[in-house]
């Protein structure tokens, strides 16, 4: 009888202690969906360069600086979610360096320089609550010397990638980090020519539904 009993209240503990660790696991692994409306922010360090070439030189402005990126939309599944974006990225204190044949000239003024567009994205959600984020949009690039206009630019497109992890931080919210990458392109309106832009961040990022 005492064995019995023994045998009947470990099974009740191992069964309890069983349920627990399930709960805990579905807890931590990211068990919540995402749905309703869906809003991230991210923003981080990372580096970026922009340039041009014209009949054998070039122009190319680069340096660290900071990327942003704020998304909001709606969830149409469980795992996937649209979005209006809006995407920035800035190269703080800005070298820049002009090359022609048997030359390389770097200017000593008060260079600056950044993108912002504005555009589409989705955001596919893998399990443990990684997620894939492509987003396409309009853009504009800003690159002054001395605070005047270097290229004479109209609008052009900025394409960007998150990979992303994020963890739970309540019901409607996680946070977590991911990697950015981007690609721009922008039309010289006084040249013949186009500015490419590419950059990549580690950033922070948000997201609450």
């Amino acid at each position: 009888m005492k064995i019995s009993r023994g045998v009947l209240c470990l099974s009740s503990l191992l069964i309890t202690l069983l349920a627990t660790g399930t709960n805990a696991l579905a807890w931590s692994s990211g068990a919540r969906t995402h749905d309703n409306i869906f809003f991230r922010a991210c923003g981080g360090i990372g580096y970026a360069t922009v340039s041009a070439s014209y009949e054998g030189a070039s122009a190319t402005a680069y340096g660290a600086g900071g990327l942003f990126d704020f998304a909001i939309g709606g969830v149409l599944a469980n795992r996937v979610a649209l979005h209006v974006n809006f995407a920035e990225r800035v190269i703080f204190g800005s070298s820049l360096e002009f090359e022609a044949p048997g030359m390389t000239i770097e200017s000593e003024a008060d260079v600056r320089s950044g993108f912002a567009a504005l555009g589409f994205g989705l955001t596919a959600f893998l399990s443990n609550n990684f997620y894939l984020s492509p987003s396409l949009g309009m853009g504009w690039l800003v690159l002054t010397e001395d605070g005047e206009d270097i290229p004479d630019t109209g609008t052009g497109f900025l394409t960007r990638m998150l990979i992303g992890k994020e963890w739970w931080i309540t019901d409607a919210s996680a946070a977590g980090l991911a990697l950015a990458f981007d690609y721009s392109t922008n039309s010289d309106n006084i040249v013949d020519t186009s500015w490419h832009g590419i950059g990549f961040a580690l950033v922070l990022s948000v997201t609450c539904d």
